[in-house]
């Protein structure tokens, strides 16, 4: 393997930073967090002032899910960018989520309504182009956990909502389709 020098390293494209430091020169992490603490800075901002929760807690997570995003990296599935801005906005909603829990808030400062209030959302094109991303991978993550018949139930549940249509239309049991779907809904669960 050529040994490469700082400055070479520099120069590298994300993908093939994420190579070098995979296949186990560490030492190069800082120039990708160095490339990336601004996203993540801003990310950190949006998400700390919608759940006010502290930036520095934030940032930290942050850099977790790029940490993380650089060990399950796949060159072959998307780009790096898309890829680490994905699990840096999943890392951080998560954090969010299990900092500002329900059972966690005190039942007087709790409001319940009676009715749901849609609000539109006018998504842009790199937030769709994000969605469409964490869709595919979604997908090929359930593929590969699911068997054929798993995967046509949960399909079919999807498009029918009925297990009896679900039944007549793979021609199996609704007792088979309802025991499929219990396998579905614990495998998806144990996933994330």
């Amino acid at each position: 393997m050529k040994v490469l020098n700082y400055e070479e390293c520099l120069k590298m494209s994300d993908e093939d930073l994420v190579y070098v430091i995979k296949s186990g020169n560490d030492s190069l992490l800082h120039i990708l967090v160095g490339r990336y603490t601004p996203m993540i800075r801003v990310k950190a901002q949006e998400f700390s002032a919608s759940y006010g929760i502290d930036i520095d807690d934030m940032i930290q997570e942050g850099l977790i899910a790029l940490y993380s995003a650089v060990k399950v990296y796949k060159k072959d599935v998307s780009l790096f960018s898309t890829f680490a801005s994905v699990c840096i906005k999943r890392g951080l909603l998560s954090f969010c989520r299990s900092q500002t829990r329900k059972k966690d808030i005190p039942r007087d400062k709790l409001i319940y309504s009676d009715y749901d209030v849609e609000i539109a959302e006018v998504k842009s094109p790199e937030a769709i182009l994000i969605e469409k991303e964490e869709s595919f991978i979604l997908t090929e993550d359930i593929k590969k956990i699911l068997s054929p018949l798993e995967y046509k139930v949960l399909i079919s549940f999807i498009e029918f909502n009925s297990y009896e249509t679900i039944a007549k239309h793979l021609e199996i049991s609704v007792k088979s389709v309802n025991n499929t779907m219990c396998r579905v809904r614990r495998k998806i669960k144990d996933l994330y």
